[in-house]
C-alpha cells in the first residue's frame, strides 16, 4: 500500500516514489548488561533543524539502546540522525555519516554492544537517483560499508542481524514499477541476492532472520488487477521463496514489519484497506509452521495503523503503530492467547510510533515521530517504566537493579539475604542490604554507596522506607552484636531501637512510612514470638498474637492507620492487625507455603492487596480488602516469598519464579515480564513504588510544536496539570502553537503545573519564530 507509512512532511524530498519505512529489530532473550544504568526518567532525544523523526530502534540491554532516523534541514535536505541512550534522562545525538547530498536511515540491528548496523538511502545530488546506506558501529564510531550498487537506485527501509556474519537488508528499487531487494552480508562484504517480484509493484518493508535457513521478509506488491496485496517471503538457507498470505481485503493490504520467534512461531503486522475513502485496520497475521493466517487485533474507527512488532517470548509480543485520525499511539501486546489494547502513552500526545525493539519483557522500547506540526524525535520505555525500583540478589550473590536504575551494581550481597528497597516521591530510590562482608549497606539512584559498619544477623534482611514530604529514608535492622533491632535514621544517625527489641532468629523486620511523614515498624519477636509493632519513639506495643517460626510480618500506611499481615502460629493461617486494632483470619482462611511470609501494599481506594505464596503448589496469589483471593498462575520458586508495592495505586509484584528462578516482574498493567535474570536460590527479590497516599510523580510530556488544545489534553491525560499560558505575539505563522513548556521533560509528582507559550496571532511585526 504505496502511501501508508510516511514521516509525514519529512518525506516531500525523496525523487523517487518511495516512502520512508519504519522498522523493527527484535533481540528475543538478550541478557541483561552488565553495567548499571539509571532508568528512563521522561527525556527525549535532541530537537534538530526543521524536524526530525526515528524509524528503528534497537535495544541491546537495559543501558544501551540505538535509535536512527532522519532530519530535515530548512533547505530540505535531509540528513542521518543517530541516537543514543545510556541511561537517566539524556539521548545523545551520536555523529552519523552522510555521504550523499541527502541521507536517512530507517532501521537498525545491534550483533552486540560493539557491532551494530543501519541502513537507509543516499542520495548523490538533486537529479538521483538514491542508492542504498548502510553504516555500522564498532564501538567508537559509525562510519559507512560499501553496498552493492542498484541500476536504477533503491532504497534500504528493515535489517535484521542473525549473528556477526548473517545479516539481512531488504528495500525495494526505485521507480514506479520497483522490485524487491534482498541484500546479504557474509562478514566480508554485502551482496544482492535474487528475490521474487509477483507483481507490477514490490516492496520489502520488513525482515527477520533466526537462522541462516530460515529468515522472514515482508511488504506487498500490486497484482495485475491493480489491486494491492501482501508479500510475505521465506529464506530457506539457498533461496527466497513467496509464501501464501491472508489478505483480508480485496482491495488493498500491506505488512510493514515481522519478527521471528522460532522456527514455527513468527508475526507480520501492518494494515488493510476496503476503499481509498474507508478507514485502515490493524492487520497482524501469524506463522504457526505450516501458514500464516491472520489473528483478530484490536483496531480503531479511523486510519489505525501497524509500523513494527518484537518479541521477548512465545507469549509476550508487541505491536506499535498510531491512529492517525485521533493521533493516538497505538501499543498492542500478545500474551500466549489474544492481542490486547495496552496504552502505555497518553491519547491525543501526536506521538507516531514506528518502530519496537526489545532485549527482555522488561525492557521494550519504542520510538518515532511527535508533534503535530514539525515533527520531533520520539522514544519511550513499553516495559520497565518508570514507578518501580526492584532489587534483588543475582545468582552468584551479586546485588542487580531493575525499573527506575538497572543492572547488577558489582555489589556482593551476604548469603542467605535478600536487599530491601525504597522509592522516594522525587523518584529517587535506595537500597539497603547485608552484604558480603555482613555489614548493612546501602546504596542510592546514582550508585553512591555508604558502608555504616554494622553487622547485621546472619539470614536476615533489612527493611526501608521512605518518609513522605523529601523527609529522606529509614533504615531498620537486626544487629549482629546483640541481636536487638537498630535503625538508619534519615540524617544517617544509627542506633537502638527504643529500649531493645530482641528480633526471632532468622526473621527480618518490616517498615512502613504514612503521608504525615510517620512510620511503624513491625517485628516478629524473639522468644515469645509474639508480633510486636512499634511507633517512631521508640514506644512497641505486644499485639498477643504469635508468629509462625521463621516467618516475618509486612506492614502498609493506609489514610487511618497501618495495615499488618502475618502467619498466625496457632493455624499457620494469613492473619491480619487492622488500623483500629484486634486481629482477625483474613478471608475463608490462606495456608502460605513453608518458610514463607506475606507481603501487602495499599490500593488506590484505601484498601490494600496482599500477595503470598500459597502452601502446596506455590501459586502466587493476591488477596483483596474484601479477602477474596486470585490465583495469578505464577509460581514462586520454593522458599521464597513474593514482594509487593503500589504503583499509583495499583499492585506491581516481583517475585523468584520456579520455572527458572528468574526475576520476574508485574506490572501495574497485568502484564508479566521475565526479566530473565537468574536470582540466588532461595532469596526474594524487593519491590518499591510510588504509592497512593504518598505523591506519585510522572514523566512530563514533550508538547513544544504541538496545538495548545492537544498539548493540554496530553499534559492531562499523564496526570498533571495545565500552568500558566503565555501568549508570544512574534510567531504569527505558528498560531496555536506550542512554542516552549516549563518543565521540559523528567519526573515529577503527579499534579505538578506545566506552564505553556504558545503563538498567538496577532503579529503584525512579522518576527522570526523560535520555538525552543
Amino acid at each position: 500500500m504505496r502511501t501508508r507509512r510516511f514521516l509525514r512532511t519529512l518525506t516531500t524530498l525523496i525523487a523517487a516514489p518511495l516512502v520512508l519505512a519504519a522498522a523493527l529489530v527484535g533481540l528475543g532473550g538478550t541478557p541483561a548488561s552488565a553495567a548499571t544504568c539509571q532508568g528512563w526518567t521522561g527525556g527525549q532525544p535532541p530537537h534538530l533543524t526543521d524536524g526530525n523523526a526515528l524509524e528503528g530502534v534497537a535495544v541491546v540491554s537495559v543501558c544501551d539502546v540505538w535509535a536512527v532516523g532522519l532530519s530535515r534541514s530548512p533547505e530540505k535536505i535531509f540528513h542521518t540522525v543517530i541516537e543514543h541512550w545510556t541511561g537517566g534522562s539524556t539521548w545523545t545525538q551520536v555523529q552519523s555519516p552522510n555521504p550523499g547530498l541527502s541521507n536517512g536511515l530507517t532501521a537498525v540491528t545491534a550483533v552486540s554492544p560493539t557491532n551494530i548496523w543501519a541502513v537507509g538511502f543516499q542520495l548523490a545530488d538533486a537529479q538521483g537517483p538514491e542508492q542504498p546506506l548502510i553504516v555500522h558501529y564498532d564501538g567508537t564510531s559509525w562510519n559507512p560499508v560499501s553496498s552493492a550498487t542498484v541500476s536504477g537506485g533503491a532504497l534500504l527501509r528493515a535489517v535484521s542481524a542473525v549473528g556477526a556474519s548473517d545479516i539481512w537488508a531488504v528495500g525495494q528499487t526505485a521507480g514506479s514499477a520497483s522490485q524487491t531487494l534482498t541484500l546479504h552480508w557474509d562478514g566480508h562484504a554485502w551482496t544482492q541476492k535474487q528475490s521474487p517480484d509477483p507483481g507490477s509493484v514490490n516492496e520489502l518493508t520488513g525482515v527477520s532472520g533466526r537462522t541462516a535457513s530460515n529468515a522472514w521478509a515482508v511488504g506487498d506488491y500490486t497484482d495485475g488487477s491493480g489491486l494491492v496485496r501482501t508479500l510475505i517471503l521465506h529464506w530457506n538457507g539457498g533461496a527466497w521463496v513467496q509464501v501464501h498470505s491472508d489478505d483480508p481485503s480485496v482491495i488493498a493490504n500491506g505488512l510493514d514489519a515481522v519478527t521471528a520467534v522460532s522456527g514455527n512461531d513468527a508475526w507480520a503486522v501492518g494494515n488493510f484497506s476496503n476503499g481509498t475513502a474507508a478507514p485502515l485496520h490493524t492487520l497482524i497475521e501469524h506463522y504457526d509452521g505450516n501458514s500464516w493466517t491472520q489473528v483478530p487485533s484490536p483496531s480503531g474507527a479511523g486510519r489505525t495503523i501497524l509500523f513494527g512488532v518484537a518479541f521477548t517470548s512465545a507469549t509476550s509480543v508487541w505491536a506499535v503503530g498510531y491512529d492517525s485520525d485521533n493521533r493516538d499511539p497505538i501499543t498492542l501486546h500478545w500474551d500466549g492467547t489474544r492481542w490486547q489494547d495496552v496504552p502505555r502513552l497518553p491519547a491525543g500526545s501526536g506521538d507516531d510510533l514506528l518502530a519496537v525493539s526489545a532485549s527482555s519483557a522488561s525492557n521494550v522500547w519504542a520510538v518515532g515521530g511527535q508533534g503535530s506540526g514539525v515533527s520531533q524525535s520520539f522514544a519511550a520505555p513499553l516495559a520497565g517504566t518508570p514507578g518501580f525500583q526492584v532489587a534483588a540478589s543475582m545468582r552468584g550473590g551479586t546485588l542487580y537493579e531493575a525499573g527506575l536504575v538497572n543492572g547488577p551494581t558489582s555489589q556482593s550481597v551476604a548469603p542467605g539475604t535478600s536487599p530491601a528497597v525504597a522509592l522516594s516521591t522525587s523518584g529517587g530510590s535506595r537500597i539497603a542490604w547485608s552484604g558480603g562482608n555482613g555489614h548493612l549497606l546501602l546504596i542510592d539512584q546514582a550508585g553512591q554507596r555508604t558502608d555504616t559498619g554494622q553487622a547485621v544477623a546472619t539470614g536476615t534482611t533489612p527493611a526501608i522506607t521512605a518518609l513522605a514530604g523529601g523527609g529522606g529514608y529509614e533504615t531498620v535492622f537486626v544487629n549482629a552484636a546483640d541481636g536487638l533491632l537498630w535503625q538508619v535514621a534519615a540524617n544517617g544517625t544509627v542506633s537502638k531501637v527504643g529500649g531493645g527489641f530482641a528480633v526471632a532468629p532468622g526473621t527480618s523486620p518490616a517498615i512502613a512510612a504514612n503521608a504525615a511523614g510517620g512510620f511503624q515498624i513491625a517485628v516478629h519477636a524473639a522468644g515469645t514470638d509474639d508480633l510486636w509493632t512499634i511507633a517512631p519513639s521508640g514506644t512497641g506495643t505486644d499485639t498477643g498474637r504469635k508468629v509462625t517460626t521463621g516467618t516475618s510480618p509486612a506492614i502498609t500506611a493506609l489514610p487511618g492507620g497501618y495495615e499488618v499481615v502475618f502467619v498466625n502460629a496457632a493455624g499457620g493461617l494469613l492473619w491480619q492487625i487492622p488500623p483500629g486494632g484486634g486481629s482477625r483470619q483474613v478471608g475463608p482462611g490462606y495456608a502460605l507455603a513453608a518458610g514463607t511470609s506475606p507481603a501487602i501494599a495499599a490500593d488506590s481506594a484505601g484498601g490494600y492487596v496482599i500477595g503470598i505464596a500459597a502452601a502446596g503448589t506455590g501459586n502466587l496469589t493476591t488477596i483483596a480488602t474484601s479477602g477474596t483471593g486470585t490465583v495469578t498462575g505464577l509460581t514462586v520458586a520454593a522458599g521464597t516469598s513474593p514482594a509487593l508495592a503500589s504503583q499509583n495505586g495499583t499492585p506491581v509484584i516481583a517475585v523468584n519464579a520456579a520455572a527458572a528462578g528468574t526475576l520476574t516482574i508485574i506490572d501495574a498493567a497485568g502484564l508479566v515480564q521475565d526479566t530473565s535474570v537468574v536470582l540466588t536460590a532461595g532469596t526474594t527479590p524487593a519491590i518499591a513504588a510510588a504509592g497512593p497516599f504518598v505523591s506519585a510523580f510522572t514523566p512530563v510530556p514533550h508538547v513544544t510544536e504541538s496545538r495548545e488544545t492537544d498539548a493540554e489534553d496530553a499534559i492531562v491525560a499523564a496526570g498533571l496539570t495545565v500552568g500558566t499560558v503565555t501568549q508570544d505575539f512574534q510567531c504569527r505563522d505558528f498560531a496555536g502553537t506550542v512554542l516552549e513548556q516549563s518543565p521540559a521533560s523528567g519526573l515529577v509528582p503527579v499534579g505538578t503545573p506545566v506552564s505553556l507559550t504558545v503563538a498567538n496571532a496577532n503579529d503584525s511585526h512579522g518576527h522570526k519564530c523560535i520555538i525552543k
